[in-house]
């Protein structure tokens, strides 16, 4: 036996599975940024759900509702919002659980 067969270390595919995860995580963290954790009381956009049954072009429909107010922050980057007192669009007051993926902080000037 040569002193270079004593030195070959064998590589199992555990190994090899963790290494590639981790180099694929950092890839894809490249190029993400860490979310945004809203507060009671900050001011957001909320992303509207086309009507996909109407058969129209959703090219010119508001992409966004609002402003509303954040009013308790969820579990699950989940937040309560409800219509600014005062400013409501409608006869009902505006009141729903939001994911964070579908809101949009109001900056404050």
């Amino acid at each position: 036996m040569t002193s270079t067969e004593d030195q070959v270390t064998t590589i199992f595919p555990e190994q090899l599975l963790e290494e590639n995860r981790v180099k694929m995580k950092n890839r894809y963290d490249k190029h993400r940024r860490p979310g945004y954790n809203y507060l009671p009381g900050d001011l957001v956009l909320v992303r509207t759900q086309p009507d996909t049954t109407s058969g129209t072009s959703h090219k010119l429909e508001v992409k966004y509702r609002g402003p509303y107010e954040i009013v308790k922050v969820l579990p699950g980057d989940r937040y309560l919002v409800q219509d600014i007192e005062g400013e409501q669009q409608s006869g009902r007051i505006y009141r729903a659980i939001v994911p964070i993926d579908r809101i949009k902080l109001i900056p404050k000037v």
